[in-house]
This record gives C-alpha cells, structure tokens and sequence, in this order.
C-alpha cells in the first residue's frame, strides 16, 4: 500500500499508518545494551550509553579541630581591625583547581591567607576565642587589602549589642572577579578579649591557649 512508502528512521507505518521510531533507530544513536542506572550522553561522534559523570565538589576545609597552642601561631596581634586570624591544620583539605593555602611565614601547620582563583563561592566559618570580661569579637572574610567579602559575624557576652541580628557564624556568597588572596580577619572590632600582659614575651596574643585552634575554621566551596 501506498503508507508504507514512507519510513522514519528506517521504521515503517503499522496498518493504521502510525510509525514507532525507538531511541536506538536514530543514526546518530548507539545504545549498544544499557545497564540500570546508566545514562546516555554524547562521546564526540554520536549518543552513546555509559555511566553518569561522578560529581566532585570543589571546596577547602581549613581548621578541623586539633590542639596547638595561638600563642606557638606566629601572630602577634588578637584585637586590632584587619588582623589575620591564624588558623591551625596539619592535613588541610584543598580540592579547588589553581587555589593555595598559604601558611604563616616560619610556621608550620598553622595558616594566615588563601590565593583563590576568580570565582563564586560559598563561604562558611565560625571562630572562638577566650575572653577576660564580658564583650564581643566580630570577623569576617577581607581581601588581602582588607576589603569586605563577606557578611560579619560576631560573638561574646555583647554581641547583641554591637550589631543585633547578625549571625555568630559567617555563611556568605562570595565572588571573585579576578585571582585574590583572601583571610579569615578581625573585623569591626573587639572587646574583652584575654590580651594577657602585654609585657609579657610570652603572651603575645594573650591567653588564649588552644581554643581557637580547637574550635574555629573555615570551609570555603566554589559554585562556579
């Protein structure tokens, strides 16, 4: 009959003229025997079955709670704006392509800054410190430059005080319109913080002792 002229894909009208084409009849298709689970996708030549790509996050993870003492962190300084909180990491996870952990200059283990590739990413941190009376400390993600990346957070007896609503912990977007170093830093200011004896050589950052090594990190995740 004359319906059966016409074909698609190489398939033929059934009696009533309606024409079944499955996946694998297209040309540019080869199924080959799909698996559960499998998924088709394209190889460069045509459409082929095969296992989904594994989906791999790219993040770093700074400060995982292990003991080390801020006053051994080479930091000098625990209360002024723009100061680099030290954080401490023997085994740092870092899986962002082009990005560097960078540690404080003549220590080992504990870090000051990061060098990130242009991008936008999720940033998330929280950090403790010891206090000697009731007052607050607020941090924040600054550039190298100490421009603001991220939102502040705040903690301590006072914290309300100081800026009312904002969280204790840092969870922010950040966007990066070029490569920039970036660090954990002071950030609108402190009060109360155990400064110890200032004359004293051996307290330079006050006592402080393992808390913020213990208790504070920084999880950075790029989204693209």
């Amino acid at each position: 009959m004359s319906h059966n002229k016409i074909k698609v894909a190489g398939q033929e009208p059934n009696s009533s003229g309606v024409i079944t084409v499955g996946l694998d009849n297209l040309s540019s298709v080869n199924l080959g025997t799909p698996s559960s689970d499998q998924v088709l996708k394209y190889d460069g030549s045509e459409w082929v079955s095969g296992s989904a790509p594994s989906g791999t996050e790219a993040y770093i993870l700074l400060g995982q709670g292990e003991s080390a003492n801020y006053s051994t962190s080479g930091a000098t300084d625990i209360t002024t704006n723009n100061t680099a909180i030290h954080l401490y990491d023997t085994a740092p996870l870092n899986t962002i392509s082009g990005a560097t952990l960078n540690e404080v200059t003549g220590v080992n283990d504990w870090y000051d800054d990061i060098t990130l590739p242009a991008g936008n990413y999720q940033v998330t941190s929280q950090v403790r410190v010891e206090f000697s009376s009731s007052g607050y400390f607020s941090f924040a993600v600054l550039s190298s430059g100490n421009s603001q990346l991220t939102g502040k957070a705040v903690i301590g007896a006072n914290a309300s005080t100081v800026a009312e609503g904002v969280t204790t912990t840092v969870n922010s977007v950040m966007s990066l319109s070029s490569q920039t170093t970036v660090k954990l830093a002071i950030f609108n200011g402190t009060s109360g913080v155990d400064v110890g004896l200032p004359a004293d050589p051996n307290y330079p950052v006050g006592q402080q002792g393992n808390t913020i090594s213990e208790f504070s990190y920084l999880f950075i995740k790029k989204v693209s």
